[in-house]
């Protein structure tokens, strides 16, 4: 199996952490995420059916997701189609005290053949570009964008 995770503590109110992760209509309009674009198919208070295109090294991937956010703390996303699927990529995010959220991101891939082969590989990759991207989420956080763009809606 491949699995990776990563870690990061982000200053900001659980809620906001936990909204800002589920919310990828806003990732699709903000494209704060270098290199990754998103396009949401359908979503509703529960769930959302997205697109993804991203690069890792120097791999092209296209994957689609269905996250489940009905725990707003272990929100999963399912990855049911393109590279590493079936997998999931599982946030959980906790309180890290009063004004704080600690984000732990996990990429896992059961798909058999060339993956598990390449396992040891790709861990490094996978896990350098989780990290930037939990680094662009916290920058989007701790910067305020994400709540001043919540209160302009």
């Amino acid at each position: 199996m491949l699995e990776v995770s990563v870690c990061v503590i982000i200053r900001r109110s659980l809620e906001e952490v936990q909204a800002q992760f589920a919310d990828v209509a806003y990732h699709e309009r903000n494209g704060h995420h270098r290199g990754v674009s998103f396009h949401v198919l359908s979503e509703s208070s529960q769930s959302c059916s997205y697109s993804q295109e991203s690069r890792v090294g120097p791999l092209r991937l296209r994957q689609q997701f269905e996250l489940d956010k009905s725990v707003p703390g272990h929100q999963v996303n399912v990855l049911t189609s393109g590279a590493f699927s079936p997998g999931s990529i599982t946030f959980d995010v906790v309180a890290d005290g009063p004004d704080g959220a600690e984000v732990t991101v996990t990429l896992c891939s059961t798909r058999p053949g060339l993956t598990q082969l390449a396992a040891p590989l790709l861990r490094r990759p996978l896990a350098r570009a989780l990290t930037r991207s939990l680094e662009e989420d916290r920058d989007d956080l701790e910067s305020g964008r994400y709540a001043s763009r919540l209160r302009a809606t």
